[in-house]
């Protein structure tokens, strides 16, 4: 029996993965084919017409979605019925967030705006002397690691939960990701007031921080990079923020002195009047600018002794590297001489994906340091 308490993520991913029966596998995948030649041949509207447009990623959700509820697990195993009945509903939310999108990534897009702010607040006024940096970008979930993340939690609670089989719920559909560059003192003390910093000001107007960030955008004359903070957008989220349309829903901790990957995680929900409740993940993570330039190597928490990891990414990597690798077979490996809106296959199953169906989409890369944006 395996010792869940030494697994790494890659292996506990793999023996969850692996808990399923071939039906149970087999019925994803011709789905999953099923679905994209469906698409294929009815997706067009009107393709004798010189306006005709290609089918989307939503598409593509909605109609697999149709295919998965109509498969008769009657004769499956009980723990398998109860896998794929929360595998169902979880679809519903997957093709929500698909279908309101351009409302989500506006509200990232401010959020990310807020960040790259926060950044520069914190550069030149609340810790001037640290010489810190920071890198921003935003991302949408790609629709096949959607599925099996979705997947692999609805297999967690069947198999390692306490009888609890509630619907899973994802919170990184939207993910911001903030790196800390600094090559000046303890980067786990600056990582963790870092993160208490930008917690604050999402989270808690009656912070100190936020009240001296607000004070600052509405005072502040200086220019940074040429051009003054935006401080009308800035205000008009801090009110949200004020008025708890923003509000933090948990705090994952992952800083420790012994693990590669740094990182702390807050998960916000945004309640909004044209897209109901979302959820945001965002990771501040830490990237040592002097560890880095010197060659040093780490050794992710996620990864097993023998790994070893030399920047984040590659620790990202190793740690899904069965997940990556399941999802290839079950549903990239079908997307051959595809053709979908921002999505396009060859017969040797080269990608193009701007799509966001095979990779996450990223979007909003921002960068804030006293070189890059200068203040005068």
């Amino acid at each position: 029996m395996t010792d869940k308490k030494k697994e790494t993520k890659n292996d506990k991913d793999k023996r969850l993965l692996e808990s399923l029966s071939p039906t149970f596998h087999e019925t994803l995948k011709s789905l999953w084919k099923k679905t994209i030649n469906y698409i294929q041949e009815h997706g067009w509207i009107d393709p004798e017409e010189s306006d005709y447009i290609y089918p989307d990623i939503y598409s593509v959700a909605h109609q697999y979605y149709r295919y998965l509820r109509v498969v008769d697990t009657s004769g499956w195993d009980e723990k398998e019925q109860e896998i794929w009945r929360m595998f169902l509903d979880c679809q519903p939310s997957i093709i929500k967030r698909r279908k309101r999108l351009r409302a989500s990534l506006d509200f990232a897009e401010k959020l990310n705006m807020l960040h790259l702010n926060i950044g520069i607040w914190a550069i030149y006024e609340w810790f001037p002397k640290c010489n810190l940096g920071f890198s921003y970008i935003m991302n949408v979930k790609g629709l096949v690691s959607d599925y099996t993340k979705c997947l692999i939690k609805c297999i967690e609670q069947v198999e390692d939960g306490d009888g609890v089989t509630a619907t899973p719920v994802m919170y990184d559909r939207i993910r911001g990701r903030i790196i800390l560059e600094t090559s000046k003192g303890d980067p786990t003390e600056q990582l963790t007031k870092i993160s208490q910093v930008y917690v604050n000001i999402l989270t808690n107007p009656f912070s100190k921080e936020f009240q001296m960030f607000k004070k600052w955008v509405q005072t502040d004359t200086h220019q940074y990079g040429g051009c003054e903070i935006p401080k009308e957008r800035i205000l008009k989220l801090l009110n949200e923020i004020e008025e708890d349309n923003l509000n933090l829903v948990e705090t994952r901790n992952y800083i420790t002195k012994d693990a590669g990957h740094r990182a702390y995680h807050i998960i916000l929900s945004y309640l909004s009047d044209s897209t109901g409740l979302m959820h945001t993940e965002i990771q501040i993570l830490d990237r040592i600018t002097s560890a880095r330039d010197e060659g040093v190597f780490y050794s992710g928490k996620h990864c097993s002794e023998d790994q070893k990891i030399p920047n984040i990414q590659q620790a990202h990597d190793v740690y899904k590297e069965y997940r990556n690798a399941w999802a290839m077979e079950t549903f990239v490996k079908e997307l051959k001489n595809v053709r979908l809106y921002g999505f396009v296959s060859d017969e040797d199953g080269n990608i193009k994906d701007d799509a966001g169906i095979t990779k996450d989409r990223p979007f909003g890369k921002r960068f804030a340091d006293k070189h890059s944006i200068p203040r005068n």
